[in-house]
């Protein structure tokens, strides 16, 4: 659709944190909450996605 090409790094970070998406489509599934320090690595890797997505531009 969009005709961008994602490295694999890209993928792999967008896939590790689409399992936190899980639990709003699917109650049921239970995923654990990340502990801080997780939080704040999945934040940094969040920032770097939006600022590659915003460079595609």
């Amino acid at each position: 659709m969009a005709e961008l090409e994602l490295a694999a790094e890209h993928l792999d970070v967008l896939a590790e944190m689409n399992e936190f998406n899980l639990e709003g489509r699917y109650p049921i599934t239970y995923v654990a909450p990340p502990t801080q320090e997780e939080a704040l690595n999945y934040m940094k890797k969040a920032r770097m996605m939006f600022e590659w997505l915003t460079r595609q531009l």
